[in-house]
C-alpha cells in the first residue's frame, strides 16, 4: 500500500469539473472522494505498518549482533587459551634449557624475563577479554 495512492487526487487525470461515466466508476474518482477520516485511517494503518517493520528489523539486527558477539568472544577465548598454552610450553622448555646449561645463565635469564613479560601481557589480554 502506498502513501500516495489514496491521497493523490492531484496525480489522477480526473478533473472534478468535467468527468464522464467511465471516470465515475474508475478508481481515480473513488480516490478523489475519500473523506478526511478515511485518509487519516489509511495514514495510521500505513504508519503502524512502517513502525512494526522497523521494530522487527531492529530486533532481528540485535539478535544477529548478539550472536556475532558471542561467536567472536568464543573464538577469541579459544585463541587466547591456545596462545597461553604455547607460551607455557615455551616457558617449560626454556626452564629445561636453563637447568641443563648452567654456563649460559645470562642468556636463559634474558629469555625467561622476556617470556615472563609476554606471559604477563597474554594474561592481561585474557582477563580483559574474559571480563568484557
Amino acid at each position: 500500500m502506498s502513501l500516495l495512492s489514496p491521497l493523490s487526487p492531484l496525480s489522477s487525470s480526473v478533473n472534478p469539473v468535467s468527468f464522464n461515466k467511465e471516470q465515475l466508476n474508475s478508481e481515480a474518482w473513488k480516490q478523489t472522494t475519500y473523506s478526511q477520516s478515511e485518509i487519516d485511517r489509511l495514514l495510521q494503518v500505513e504508519s503502524e505498518g512502517f513502525t512494526t517493520a522497523i521494530e522487527k528489523a531492529q530486533n532481528e539486527i540485535e539478535v544477529q549482533f548478539e550472536q556475532v558477539k558471542a561467536d567472536l568472544d568464543h573464538t577469541l577465548m579459544n585463541e587466547l587459551k591456545s596462545v597461553n598454552k604455547r607460551l607455557q610450553s615455551l616457558e617449560a622448555s626454556l626452564e629445561t634449557i636453563n637447568e641443563s646449561k648452567l654456563s649460559n645463565n645470562s642468556q636463559a635469564l634474558i629469555i625467561l624475563v622476556a617470556l615472563s613479560i609476554v606471559l604477563s601481557v597474554a594474561n592481561l589480554i585474557t582477563l580483559f577479554v574474559h571480563h568484557s
